[in-house]
């Protein structure tokens, strides 16, 4: 039987795992709409969002200046994830290839800004708690681009043997900061492709099962 040269998987988890991206757009309009004491538009939001909260406020004319202030929208960011009824739907072909990976005997990981709380709750209705060995959240260790929950995972593990599939630039940015590869995850509607292909990722993935390929291309 073929083995794959890399075995440790980590994904990111919205945009990647879960289409979460209206989800998002509404979460943070609610989040900025409070925070500015005034109504903001949803275009406002698509025109201006970050996964990256610095360069988010940024856009947003916002001083990011203490961490108390990214510490109080992360905990409302929280309660809404968990407050709200959102729509979240699996990309298809997602749960295939994350089966068929495991399949040919690679560790799979998660690997999310997202809290852990919602996380959980998410995994939990879509039945995916099982699949991953591990997971790391963005409230368990410094967010991305900081490698530091792609270390608490696989920090023991050559940096050959481990690949980060994600779709923002932060997924491809702390992939680098770690010292592995990367493929970015071109799937989600909502993914911003020129910032993502200007920091330079390994591969490019348009489908789930493209992303499954280019990794089973890598064989001893």
């Amino acid at each position: 039987m073929r083995v794959l040269h890399t075995k440790h998987i980590i994904f990111d988890f919205d945009g990647t795992v879960v289409d979460s991206y209206h989800a998002v757009l509404l979460g943070v309009q609610t989040v900025l709409s409070e925070l500015l004491d005034r109504p903001v538009l949803l275009d406002e939001v698509k025109r201006h969002y970050s996964p990256h909260l610095p360069e988010l406020l940024q856009n947003f004319n916002i001083a990011y200046t203490d961490l108390a202030l990214s510490q109080r929208l992360c905990r409302r960011w929280s309660e809404l994830a968990l407050e709200m009824e959102f729509d979240y739907v699996l990309f298809p072909g997602i749960v295939e290839s994350i089966s068929q990976l495991r399949l040919l005997g690679a560790a799979i990981y998660l690997w999310t800004a997202r809290d852990r709380a919602s996380t959980l709750k998410i995994l939990d209705n879509f039945n995916l708690i099982n699949l991953f060995t591990d997971f790391r959240c963005g409230d368990d260790t410094a967010t991305k681009p900081s490698p530091d929950g792609i270390m608490a995972m696989v920090g023991h593990v050559p940096k050959q043997d481990v690949i980060v599939v994600g779709d923002s630039h932060m997924d491809i940015l702390g992939a680098k900061n770690f010292g592995c590869r990367s493929i970015a995850a071109l799937w989600c509607q909502g993914v911003d492709r020129q910032t993502v292909l200007r920091h330079a990722p390994d591969f490019l993935a348009n489908t789930p099962l493209e992303c499954l390929d280019i990794i089973r291309g890598a064989y001893v």
